[in-house]
């Protein structure tokens, strides 16, 4: 059996880098003296350049079956409001985006309410609130099947974790189809400890889908050495995805496709120059890059 963490959402794109939630695309910065010698990332790591080249393991027969993943994104409220803020609008519009290329997308939307006032009013302050977000939604999703319900108060009290929407976007994707969209000359996966819940599944399906003459790359920050087996890497430790990239580009040649499998999800944001140096990284070198944003 395969985890749920099959359908997820691919971006194509040549020259740019993902953009994905603003607040988590959040990675290392660099030392540099003008020249890019050095990520502060791999300082970080005890693994030279937090990048790993590993080799296939066993590649088994996945199912040609539909199957679904669940993502979700809170919206928080001040007490006793239900408008959405630019800031928050932009969030649920980011969230909302990377779901665009999705053929069927089920989301549910759940409002609460904290403890202050009378249940009748909290009960529909908390569906106001789920209705404002679901339109916010369905701006950038109108396709989408979307239903949302009010649950009064979440808290006695004036929580203000309760003063929110919890949304659930359920994708659903087909196995073989989704096997072909990885196919790749390179292929550079998260092995950080944020990837454990669909570690598994990944690694069978790049096993799976993987050409003669592919090569492998993990991004660890520790317990990772060249030559290993990607079926003997447990994933751990923090992200470091970008310094990675970095390195694995340098070992790339033109017209080459690179796949990074990642959730992005570090603790170090990554500055526009960074950003700006990778792209031009990326057109030097005249690769592909696909994105698979979990």
């Amino acid at each position: 059996m395969f985890s749920p963490f099959f359908a997820f959402i691919f971006s194509f794109i040549a020259t740019s880098i993902p953009t994905g939630h603003p607040a988590q695309m959040t990675e290392p910065g660099w030392l540099s003296d003008g020249s890019m010698q050095l990520m502060a990332g791999a300082d970080r790591c005890s693994v030279r350049d937090c990048t790993c080249r590993v080799t296939r393991g066993v590649a088994s027969r996945l199912p040609a079956q539909t199957i679904q993943d669940s993502h979700r994104h809170h919206v928080y409220f001040q007490e006793d409001d239900h408008v959405l803020e630019p800031d928050q609008r932009g969030g649920v519009e980011s969230f909302a985006s990377r779901f665009s290329s999705s053929a069927q997308i089920d989301i549910t939307l759940v409002g609460y309410a904290d403890g202050c006032g009378s249940p009748q009013d909290n009960h529909i302050l908390s569906a106001h609130r789920a209705r404002t977000v679901t339109q916010a939604l369905r701006r950038v999703l109108p396709n989408a099947n979307v239903s949302f319900r009010a649950a009064g108060e979440a808290s006695v009290d004036h929580d203000p974790r309760s003063r929110r929407v919890d949304v659930l976007v359920q994708v659903k994707s087909n196995i073989e189809t989704s096997i072909a969209k990885v196919n790749a000359d390179v292929y550079l996966i998260d092995a950080s400890g944020s990837l454990w819940s669909g570690w598994d599944g990944w690694r069978d399906i790049i096993n799976s889908s993987f050409r003669p003459g592919s090569r492998i790359y993990v991004s660890k920050m520790h317990n990772c050495r060249d030559g290993m087996s990607i079926d003997t890497v447990t994933p751990g430790g923090g992200t470091e995805i970008w310094w990675s990239y970095w390195t694995v580009l340098d070992n790339m040649s033109k017209g080459e496709t690179l796949a990074i499998i990642s959730d992005f999800d570090s603790n170090y944001p990554l500055q526009s120059w960074e950003r700006r140096a990778i792209e031009k990284k990326v057109r030097e070198k005249g690769v592909r890059v696909i994105v698979i944003r979990l």
